[in-house]
């Protein structure tokens, strides 16, 4: 598990209160060529969802778009999976 703070990156400076973000995730094989089972992102401070974010079980690169709400401290958690 990763917490994102996303507002301490120097591409939000003079950002205010964000109540969501857009992002793109992209996943890339690692060089076992493992497959990532899943990626799933939230809110900091909210309980982790029954839901994933992006899927990969074909060990391809993949991307996929998502809007997430701001969670506690502006951040993020992610979570990647594997078989």
């Amino acid at each position: 598990m990763r917490v994102l703070p996303i507002l301490t990156s120097p591409c939000f400076q003079g950002v205010g209160q964000p109540q969501a973000y857009s992002f793109n995730f992209t996943v890339v094989p690692n060089p076992q060529g493992q497959p990532l089972a899943y990626l799933t992102v939230w809110p900091e401070g909210d309980n982790q969802p029954e839901v994933s974010t992006l899927n990969n079980p074909t060990a391809t690169v993949v991307a996929n778009a998502a809007i997430v709400q701001a969670g506690q401290g502006e951040s993020l958690m992610s979570l990647p999976r594997t078989y």
